[in-house]
């Protein structure tokens, strides 16, 4: 239903940074980008910022083995490129959002902006806190159906992924630069 150029959804409790809209005004001034990533900043209950996301990159296995990793309010994509997409699925309560960055991942890498662009809110009436045990059934079917299987998530893998994580995040200074932000 969208009539603009470039599309995103922003969850009902999050909110757009301010100057976000004109940032990834820019990134979308190179045609070949069809989708962006930026920074999220979550906030509690009450609006209180206490963790600064950034992610290097899109990488498969995190979003597998460790977490979501993609901030979905501060995701946006040209709306020609979600119509070459199967789209969301309507059937999925939970994990819409992470099928269809599979989905986007396909088809092109997305670009990762290196700005806040949202503040996520995190409290425990969230939908991300209250329905933890649909996204446990949706997971699995998500992930068979991008990749083929069901991965397994032993102690020993999930410990491996995030020790991967904090290392690459480190060599990239997110986590620097996540704990600089929250603490101004």
């Amino acid at each position: 239903m969208a009539t603009g150029e470039i599309v995103a959804f922003v969850n009902s409790d999050d909110m757009l940074a301010p100057g976000s809209l004109e940032i990834v005004r820019q990134a979308f001034d190179d045609p070949k980008v069809q989708w962006v990533i930026g920074d999220v900043m979550l906030i509690d209950g009450d609006g209180r910022p206490f963790r600064y996301l950034r992610e290097p990159f899109w990488c498969q296995n995190w979003q597998v083995h460790v977490r979501n990793c993609v901030p979905q309010p501060s995701v946006f994509w040209r709306r020609d490129f979600y119509r070459k997409a199967p789209g969301i699925d309507m059937k999925l309560f939970f994990c819409f959002d992470m099928d269809l960055w599979f989905q986007f991942r396909k088809l092109a890498p997305p670009k990762m902006l290196r700005h806040l662009l949202s503040y996520q809110r995190h409290w425990g009436e969230t939908k991300t806190f209250r329905l933890q045990h649909i996204r446990a059934t949706e997971l699995p079917n998500v992930l068979k159906h991008h990749l083929g299987y069901q991965p397994k998530t032993s102690a020993f893998r999930r410990f491996f992924w995030r020790a991967h994580r904090a290392t690459v995040k480190a060599f990239y200074g997110a986590y620097f630069i996540g704990w600089l932000r929250v603490r101004k």
